[in-house]
């Protein structure tokens, strides 16, 4: 049988599984250096399990959100390269790290950042409101379940 397609190889891996700062890996330096090695290695796929947020037992098969993604998975490294965090709040708990460098952006973002922000809200206005009110109960209920 004769394909009209070429075969290609890849694997299934999961960010988290990647080296990381934290307790699991991000989509930071090692998952780039990690792109970089699998086209080397001639890989043409990189299969991942679902990217959204995890309930506390971190099964990305039950995310609490079809659509956000894991802010578990931002790097703070990158946060801090991009000026939005100081290197000693990256040492902090994530949340705590992310807080900080939401106060940065609100405090320096310029215009064309700024834009490009409210352009992400508009785009994602269809869940982006109910997700936050609902991460921000759930949060205020302790992480119960409902």
């Amino acid at each position: 049988m004769e394909r009209d397609w070429p075969r290609r190889a890849g694997l299934l891996l999961h960010p988290t599984s990647l080296p990381g700062p934290q307790r699991r890996g991000d989509l930071g330096a090692e998952a780039h250096h990690f792109i970089d090695f699998l086209g080397a290695a001639g890989m043409g796929v990189w299969q991942m399990l679902p990217l959204g947020p995890t309930h506390e037992d971190l099964s990305p098969y039950q995310c609490t959100s079809v659509h956000a993604g894991d802010p578990q998975l931002i790097s703070l490294r990158s946060l801090v390269d991009a000026g939005w965090l100081e290197a000693g709040d990256a040492r902090r708990p994530s949340a705590e790290a992310l807080a900080a460098a939401h106060a940065a952006f609100r405090a320096g973002a310029d215009t064309e950042t700024r834009q490009a922000f409210d352009r992400f809200r508009n785009t994602h206005a269809a869940w982006l409101p109910d997700f936050a009110l609902y991460q921000a109960l759930r949060e205020a209920q302790g992480g119960r379940s409902w």
